[in-house]
């Protein structure tokens, strides 16, 4: 429109528009970059997809090892305060194993405060936050009464917002371990 208004109108294919100062046509400038804009998306799409498949296949494989460990696995997350602060955990996930350990289902679990589930599991006979809030991976053995079973549990904080716990029951190894030593 303002190009017919100013008589500019058979000027929009030249490079330079007829003036006193060197001025690059915005028209072809725009059919340029944005040419350019949608050819690298095109080319660049692909790969993206291709990308994006093999981080859900990765995802994907992760999550049925998880699954399927024989080991004990909870995720938890942490929760920060509009200051920069931790607030609280919330567990994200635990495996079949964790369940069986402590007749604790994920669907029970999953997205409840984390103070809530371990008071479940161990009635304040462990202390928990020293456990999991330490910020270092840490490998210790943790003995619960009421369950009379001790674990063997691996704390690892693999960025700053998660925490992940791997746990083995070790009650039998320990139980065997005490009668060569009576014997």
């Amino acid at each position: 429109y303002h190009l017919y208004i100013t008589n500019s109108l058979p000027f929009i294919f030249q490079i330079f528009w007829p003036s006193q100062d060197v001025i690059i046509n915005p028209v072809l400038l725009f059919i340029f970059i944005g040419s350019i804009t949608i050819f690298l998306f095109i080319l660049f799409r692909g790969e993206l997809k291709k990308q994006e498949k093999s981080i859900s296949e990765s995802r994907s494989n992760l999550q049925n090892i998880m699954y399927n460990f024989p080991l004990g696995i909870i995720q938890i997350r942490v929760n920060w305060d509009e200051f920069g602060e931790k607030s609280g955990l919330t567990i994200e996930y635990i495996n079949p194993a964790f369940e069986e350990f402590f007749d604790l289902r994920n669907a029970e679990a999953k997205g409840i405060d984390a103070a809530i589930i371990f008071q479940k599991i161990f009635r304040n006979e462990v202390d928990w936050q020293e456990l999991f809030q330490n910020g270092n991976k840490t490998q210790n053995e943790i003995f619960i009464p009421h369950l009379s079973q001790w674990y063997h549990i691996i704390v690892m904080h693999p960025d700053l917002n998660h925490i992940t716990a791997i746990l083995d029951n070790i009650t039998v190894t320990k139980i065997t371990l005490k009668e060569l030593d009576n014997n």
